[in-house]
């Protein structure tokens, strides 16, 4: 599966009107309610606000046309979502009328063009799943240990020291880490 490897915006304007396309790396339909929330509160004069998503762990569909003639804004975008074959990602438009109409088919066009202007300014990368895991070591070891975890691919999110050393971390192959090392696996970071 393919996703962005970080935010990305970028601008059009179409006989007047703006349109202001943003795109982000999403693990969650929270994500982009926190991200479509930010975008309302930074553009609360905008005259919409569409966007499309597709979230991989549940599959998650959506795209909302905010005001726009029905399928004439989001669905647009999430097409091309689906075309690029991305997923784990959202894409919102923000427009600005500028006093001209510009017809079905020239909102579809608008729509597509902005999300497809921001989506070819983006890194592509491999999506992988990373899981969440923690194991507890002797003060003796922990060091030796955090390191064999880093060279199998894992990537340490806390380290925390009392009479034992526990160590929290992330890695794609939970088979990767060494057979000696104990771990109990949290969750899938999606």
């Amino acid at each position: 599966m393919m996703t962005i490897d970080n935010f990305y915006q970028d601008k059009l304007e179409i006989n007047k009107s703006k349109f202001l396309s943003f795109a982000y790396p999403i693990s969650s339909e929270k994500n982009c309610k926190e991200y479509l929330l930010d975008l309302k509160n930074k553009f609360s004069d905008a005259t919409h606000i569409c966007y499309g998503y597709i979230l991989s762990c549940p599959k998650i569909e959506k795209c909302s046309d905010d005001g726009e003639p029905s399928g004439t804004a989001g669905k647009p975008i999430l097409e091309l979502l689906k075309k690029k074959k991305l997923e784990n990602v959202l894409i919102a438009v923000v427009r600005y009328f500028g006093g001209k109409k510009l017809g079905a088919g020239g909102l579809i066009r608008a729509y597509t063009n902005s999300a497809k202007q921001v989506l070819d300014s983006a890194n592509v990368v491999e999506f992988v799943s990373m899981k969440k895991c923690s194991t507890c070591v002797s003060l003796a070891s922990g060091d030796r240990t955090k390191k064999e975890i880093e060279a199998n691919g894992g990537k340490i999110t806390s380290i925390n020291y009392s009479d034992v050393v526990r160590i929290e971390f992330q890695i794609a192959d939970i088979d990767s880490v060494p057979s000696h090392i104990i771990c109990e696996v949290k969750s899938e970071d999606n």
